[in-house]
């Protein structure tokens, strides 16, 4: 026992986080009610329904102020699996098929057939592969020697029918398919951040602009990360919005410290550039004549001889005001190709 709390003593250490978990189970009941009528009044019968048992598993970090209550039907082992992955951020995974463990579904589902996180694998390897649709995806899985190899590589022995494989794409959760790819991308991360540039862009997918089921085309926010080429995370654009708070709410999802991001002037935004901050990365966003004020102040602030030479000066400070690297210019905003134009046009 002198042991076990020592641990709770430790400094906080966020990539080897102390973790407390604990369980137990519920009896699920329903009541039963003796409607009221006109002169008598409600009743409850001592004698009440069995709606099965729930499990209840909850998981904190003491040191962290964090807590998570999850209620679910799967067996116990189930659920600790699920919540010890959550909290390795990839340190310990092997394949491409543990990052996909933490996918929740629509509905319960034991994976007695082929589990969640092999369906996902086998359709994403099969992307990588430059197959374009499920159908090309599946047969390719089927042939001897790529079932072979997924049995080899990834641990996938069983490779489901074309039927089943559209049926357990229907049952994941898309926001947290998004989450698992993003740590599966963030390991790709080196571990020096100082000369890494993520990308935020804007696309509206063509394969979707006649969809008659999608009241309009699918627009999507990217975050690559340039000099890998890799997509870092991606935000659905809602309907009724714009890029702005797509672009945010990005932002906020993933780790930015210690990286460069760059984005264009429709996201030269002041709480865009609060959120990247906060994250300890820096930011490198166009100012356009769309901002008169901002574009003024910037072309002032970098024509002045005297800010100038106190911006030479900053260079040689060990950190800017937003903590980062020595020879970043302040401010962080720069303006390209609009000093001097009304029109703010590059």
């Amino acid at each position: 026992m002198e042991d076990v709390l020592e641990v709770y003593h430790r400094p906080y250490d966020p990539l080897n986080p102390v973790v407390c978990i604990d369980e137990t189970n519920k009896q699920m009941v329903k009541e039963i009610r003796i409607p009221c009528e006109p002169g008598r009044p409600e009743k409850v019968d001592s004698v009440y329904i069995r709606n099965g048992v729930a499990d209840v598993s909850m998981i904190s970090e003491p040191l962290a102020g964090r807590r998570e209550t999850v209620v679910t039907e799967t067996p116990r082992k189930s659920i600790f699996k699920k919540l010890s992955i959550r909290y390795n951020d990839g340190m310990d995974r092997k394949t491409l098929t543990d990052f996909f463990e933490e996918v929740e579904t629509t509905e319960e589902y034991n994976g007695y057939f082929c589990s969640i996180a092999e369906a996902i694998s086998i359709v994403v390897l099969g992307s990588l592969c430059g197959l374009k649709n499920v159908s090309q995806i599946h047969q390719w899985a089927e042939s001897e020697r790529v079932s072979g190899f997924l049995k080899e590589k990834f641990g996938i022995s069983h490779i489901p029918c074309y039927y089943w494989l559209l049926v357990l794409l229907k049952m994941v959760k898309t926001d947290t398919l998004n989450q698992c790819l993003m740590r599966w991308a963030a390991q790709f991360l080196p571990e020096d951040r100082s000369q890494t540039t993520i990308s935020l862009d804007g696309k509206t997918i063509r394969s979707t602009t006649g969809m008659k089921h999608i009241g309009s085309p699918l627009h999507i926010i990217s975050a690559q990360i340039c000099e890998l080429g890799i997509t870092l995370a991606s935000e659905t654009v809602s309907t009724k919005s714009n890029e702005i708070p797509a672009v945010q709410e990005l932002l906020k999802k993933m780790d930015v410290e210690g990286c460069l991001v760059v984005a264009d002037a429709l996201n030269c935004q002041q709480k865009t550039a609060g959120i990247i901050v906060k994250g300890k990365g820096d930011y490198l966003l166009d100012a356009k004549g769309n901002q008169p004020n901002l574009e003024r102040e910037i072309s002032e602030y970098v024509q002045d001889d005297t800010l100038r030479k106190g911006m030479d000066c900053e260079r040689r400070t060990e950190k800017n005001v937003t903590g980062s690297k020595p020879g970043l210019l302040i401010p962080q905003v720069i303006l390209r190709g609009c000093m001097g134009k009304k029109s703010g046009k590059t």
